[in-house]
């Protein structure tokens, strides 16, 4: 098999790790062919591709959805996409159809709805194309196209053959696709991620995994922790892993926080872990939650986006209101004084995790797309 892979970011994120994963099951077998496309020929992601068997292309080329910015700087943004920097994407979208058929590639696979230039290759291939839709965009990052609705999704529909959202939530936010060529296929983690077991401490430690920014929710964690010690609970820590200071860490809460910036063995530290918050405003799969959940640890996650497909209140987990840290500070409480419960919630978590979200599954469910595709006769429109 010939595939073409479309990236879209310089860093090491969820979206990147997932394609990452794909890309060591697919590599075992020497058939397949793996062209990865990449619009930045330094940082994290590329660095990771030079360690696999696969042949990058670098090429510059643009996003067509954004964090939108203030009015003036918005507009100016749309009309520079609009007259420049789309003209520039359609060229470098026939340079890679030209490249695609001289590799006689067979599947398109563009990582992300934040990127056109697949679809536009597609358009001029007529090469079957997969668009993976790992994000809402507006409900999580605060990104919207710099194109009309109207153009935007009209345009993906004519040049996608299948969408992939990696959550139920995700496929139905975006109303203006096709749904007869919409389908949900969930992320898949590292199996490395299992923990057997775990090491003992006095304190209840707990984690958050994310690079500190708003959409991530990281105030309401040290909002609770504020309202735990106001409470009498002093007997927990809080791990913070990722990128950023968090604001909210005050002088009344820093020696119940430990800072760690980021960390490369996340499963090495989810040991000595007791409880994880997830407390982002929507998450569009949540694979920091998957991840908790392979290493079977105890997850309270907002009661928003994808977290409920993975997270069933109760059973997997537990749930709250995005912004409601009294609600979060009485789940953490209830976790802290039920041990059992706590445990029973964390293995809970590990057995639906390995049945549901594991990388080989992952693998297993995309290749089965994989070979659909390349024995079908179906092409989209272009």
């Amino acid at each position: 098999m010939n595939i073409l892979y479309v990236g879209y970011e310089k860093g090491l994120n969820g979206g990147s790790r997932s394609l990452i994963n794909l890309i060591s099951h697919l590599e075992c077998d020497l058939n397949n062919n793996i062209y990865v496309l990449t619009s930045f020929g330094e940082g994290p992601f590329f660095d990771e591709l030079q360690k696999h068997r696969v042949t990058v292309i670098v090429k510059k080329y643009y996003p067509w959805i954004l964090h939108k910015s203030e009015d003036n700087k918005w507009v100016k943004q749309k009309i520079k996409y609009r007259y420049a920097k789309s003209i520039i994407n359609n060229i470098v979208g026939k340079q890679i159809a030209n490249f695609i058929k001289d590799k006689d590639i067979q599947i398109i696979h563009t990582n992300s709805s934040v990127i056109n230039i697949g679809g536009i290759a597609h358009k001029y291939s007529g090469v079957y194309h997969i668009w993976h839709i790992r994000e809402f965009g507006d409900l999580d990052f605060g990104m919207y196209p710099l194109l009309s609705r109207k153009e935007t999704y009209g345009f993906m529909n004519r040049n996608a053959d299948v969408f992939v959202a990696n959550s139920i939530a995700v496929a139905e936010h975006y109303t203006l696709l096709d749904r007869t060529r919409m389908m949900v296929i969930y992320n898949g983690v590292d199996s490395n991620n299992v923990i057997k077991y775990h090491t003992h401490h006095e304190n209840i430690n707990i984690l958050l995994a994310a690079r500190y920014e708003p959409s991530k929710g990281q105030d309401d964690a040290f909002k609770a922790c504020r309202q735990l010690l106001k409470e009498g609970y002093q007997n927990f820590h809080i791990f913070f892993a990722g990128s950023g200071y968090p604001s909210a860490v005050d002088h009344d809460i820093q020696k119940y926080v430990s800072l760690l910036g980021n960390v490369n063995n996340l499963p090495e530290l989810r040991k000595k872990i007791d409880i994880e918050l997830v407390c982002s405003r929507c998450e569009a799969f949540g694979r920091v939650t998957a991840e908790a959940m392979l290493s079977k640890i105890a997850v309270i996650g907002t009661r928003s986006g994808g977290t409920p497909e993975l997270i069933q209140d109760g059973v997997t987990g537990l749930l709250y209101e995005s912004g409601n840290y009294s609600e979060l500070c009485h789940k953490i409480e209830y976790l802290i004084d039920n041990n059992e419960i706590r445990v029973q919630l964390g293995c809970n978590a590990q057995n639906y995790a390995i049945e549901h979200f594991t990388d080989d599954i992952y693998f297993n469910n995309i290749n089965t797309l994989y070979q659909q595709a390349l024995s079908s006769d179906n092409r989209s429109g272009g």
